[in-house]
């Protein structure tokens, strides 16, 4: 955190406001969903996703999961200790296959500040389509284009779902 001081003569005076200007690690990732007979179900998603908002939440991690019938997109921001043991732990899952880092960067402001974990899910045929043409954008051509359209479409989709 940097404390910023506002003087008239431009001289450093007296603290008179602080201001957060921490920056904040961002990552985003996509993975498949296992096709095995182990398959993630719309329950499981939710048992994920409760967890999840709790374990961000102490941890001061927030951000945004897309699921769709095969992938997940994330994007997930905070301190960058806490989002790479995050991250690594998800690497793990099994529950996660060819997982795929499209960004790691600083970045100055969340795009999701206000919440430990939103959620979307395409369901229209339009956004399904678009879903799966981003997804298999980001693990044919990984890398600083794709990490754009992801983050777009996780943005816009979260936006439309209303509900947190």
């Amino acid at each position: 955190m940097f404390f910023v001081g506002r003087s008239v003569t431009g001289r450093t005076s007296r603290l008179s406001e602080v201001v957060d200007v921490s920056p904040y690690f961002q990552l985003i990732y996509c993975s498949r969903r296992p096709t095995s007979s182990d398959e993630i179900g719309a329950a499981d998603v939710r048992d994920i996703l409760a967890v999840a908002r709790e374990d961000n939440a102490r941890d001061d991690i927030t951000g945004a999961l897309l699921v769709d019938a095969d992938c997940f997109a994330q994007l997930l921001e905070g301190p960058a200790d806490k989002v790479e043991a995050l991250f690594e732990r998800i690497r793990l899952d099994p529950r996660h296959q060819d997982v795929v880092v499209l960004c790691r960067q600083t970045v100055v402001e969340r795009v999701f500040p206000d919440w430990s974990m939103g959620y979307a899910s395409p369901v229209e045929s339009d956004e399904i389509d678009r879903t799966a043409r981003v997804f298999a954008n980001a693990f044919y051509a990984p890398g600083p284009a794709a990490a754009a359209e992801v983050r777009e479409l996780i943005v816009s989709a979260v936006a439309q779902v209303q509900l947190w």
